[in-house]
This record gives C-alpha cells, sequence and structure tokens, in this order.
C-alpha cells in the first residue's frame, strides 16, 4: 500500500511539474518523458526543488499572474526564483547542471532548437553523410544561358 501512495506522489508531483512548465515555458504541449527526466535531474540537483515546485505550481494556479514574467518579478528574490529560473533552462537547453557538471537529458526535445526545426537539424546531430551539407541540390550548369 504504501507504494502504491508513493506512486501517487510521484505522479502528483509529475502533473504540478508539467502544468508549471506549460505556464513557465508559454508551450501548450511538452512532452511528459521529457519531463519525467527533467524533474528526476533537478530532483537531484537540488533536494528542494520539489517543495518549491509545489510552491510555483500553487502561485501559478492562483490566477494572480497571467503570464511566467509577472511571476518571475513576483518571485524575484525568494529561494523560489532560482528554481524557476532552473525549471525554464533545463526546458531550453535540455540539460540540468548536478554539482557542477552538465546532464544532457535531450537534445531533440530542448525548445531552444524549436524555431531552426522546420528547416535544420540540431547542432551536433548528424544530418547526413559526412560532408552531405556541401552535395548540390540540383546539377549546376555548365554554363550560364546566353541570350541570342
Amino acid at each position: 500500500m504504501a507504494q502504491g501512495a508513493a506512486g501517487e506522489g510521484t505522479a502528483a508531483a509529475a502533473g504540478k511539474f508539467m502544468t508549471l512548465s506549460t505556464f513557465a515555458t508559454g508551450r501548450t504541449k511538452l512532452d511528459p518523458e521529457t519531463g519525467a527526466a527533467l524533474l528526476a535531474a533537478l530532483r537531484e540537483s537540488d533536494a528542494t526543488f520539489a517543495a518549491k515546485v509545489d510552491d510555483l505550481a500553487a502561485d501559478a494556479a492562483s490566477g494572480k499572474y497571467s503570464d511566467v514574467e509577472g511571476l518571475e518579478a513576483a518571485v524575484r528574490g525568494t529561494p523560489k526564483h532560482a528554481a524557476l529560473l532552473a525549471l525554464v533552462s533545463a526546458w531550453y537547453t535540455g540539460s540540468v547542471s548536478i554539482n557542477g557538471k552538465e546532464r544532457f537529458i535531450t537534445l531533440q526535445d530542448a525548445l531552444l532548437y524549436q524555431p531552426i526545426a522546420d528547416g535544420s537539424h540540431i547542432p551536433g546531430n548528424c544530418a547526413g553523410a559526412t560532408n552531405s551539407w556541401a552535395d548540390q541540390p540540383a546539377p549546376a550548369l555548365a554554363a550560364m544561358p546566353s541570350e541570342r
């Protein structure tokens, strides 16, 4: 029975984290698996992170703040501020600093790369064979057309 209660607590914490994450990033759709990995890493990086997320989630749900900028201004100078910045940073970079070392959770789902997703590839990920970027998309003309 205790294991079931712990699982429910974990699911509730993950739900709060995802709700806060959508509010903090302004995104309507975030990957829950990526969120679970980021939450685990953020908890590992800061033993008090879970409590701060609970407080921030309550603040965001209160309706007092229309966007993350309002919430950020309200918590500036408090311990919750660092947690909010860590959460946003984790979603955008796909990484979390743990004991001074970066742990990369995702590159594919890092929000930082979403603006280029439709026309490019994520830096550091191969888009094809070696030097494929230099291939001509169409055969080059042998000579420029001339007017007669």
